[in-house]
Order: C-alpha cells, then structure tokens, then sequence
C-alpha cells in the first residue's frame, strides 16, 4: 500500500512540475514572444508607457538587446 501511496504522489507532484514549467517566462519566450522593460528593468505593458528617444531592453529567448524608441 505504501509503494502504491508513494506512486501516486509522484505522478502529482510531476503533472504539478510540468504546469509549472507550462508557465514559465522562459517557455513564454521560446514561444515567440519577448519582455520589455525600461532602463529600471520595469516591465513595459503598453506602448502609452514609451516615450520618444527612449532606451529600452528587449529580452528574447536566446538573449537581451537594447534598443531605442523612435
């Protein structure tokens, strides 16, 4: 009963990990999409938050690029 108890939680615990890893910003970014954020590294949700000539950091899946709004 016990090994069967102990099957059972591990079968949980992985379907938990995988939600988890479902969730991550780093599989977010595999997926195409990327995080923007400012000089402070405050994430930018909305072009209303760019100002013209302003530095910003866009985070991909395979690295980091600065750029400057226009």
């Amino acid at each position: 009963k016990i090994q069967l108890t102990l099957k059972e939680e591990r079968t949980k615990f992985i379907k938990q990990v995988s939600k988890l890893d479902t969730l991550s910003p780093l599989k977010t970014l595999a997926r195409g999409y990327s995080i923007v954020t400012d000089n402070s590294k405050k994430i930018i949700k909305s072009v209303k938050d760019l100002k013209e000539n302003q530095n910003i950091n866009i985070k991909l899946a395979d690295g980091e690029k600065q750029a400057k709004v226009l």
